[in-house]
């Protein structure tokens, strides 16, 4: 298990070398990381660090989220093929078929009594959210909206307050 409150970045990437998925924390501030102080928190600690963040990370970067970073190597350099913003990905979502709550620590609820299927937990694998046993790309994860799409065709989700 990683330890990344007491440990330096450059600790944790190396804990995390041959590692395909990990969780990081974006942490508060970039003293936290490695007594420097200054720059952007929340690249800068990183990608100084041996690996570099895409632009576009899906449901966003922001300072205190937890992430899920699928790592890729190339040429012996470290890069972050997939970023998801699993902080971004918790709560209400709702659409015509489905009502159900992602919550902390892989739980999710149905609010629905009738659901023939209800989801009741999920996880990120490769790069994909599996919710039960279903497997989803995530195509989009904005501030109201989530769109997965699986085999089966593109769901969309708004989020309720």
């Amino acid at each position: 298990m990683l330890n990344f409150l007491s440990s330096s970045l450059s600790d944790v990437v190396a804990q995390m070398e041959g590692i395909g998925v990990v969780i990081l924390l974006v942490l508060r501030a970039q003293a936290v990381i490695d007594g420097a102080g200054h720059g952007d928190q929340r690249e800068h600690a990183l990608v100084g660090h041996g690996v570099d963040l895409p632009a576009d990370a899906v449901g966003g970067i922001l300072v205190g989220d937890k992430m899920a970073i699928i790592k890729e190597t190339v040429e012996g350099e470290n890069f972050a093929k997939i970023v998801i913003n699993t902080t971004s990905l918790l709560g209400k979502w709702t659409n015509i078929a489905k009502n159900f709550d992602i919550e902390d620590g892989g739980v999710v609820h149905s609010n629905v009594q009738a659901e023939s299927k209800p989801y009741t937990s999920w996880k990120i694998h490769n790069g994909c959210l599996l919710l039960n046993s279903d497997t989803f790309q995530i195509r989009l994860l904005g501030p109201d909206s989530l769109y997965l799409e699986n085999k089966e065709g593109l769901y969309e989700y708004k989020r309720q307050q």
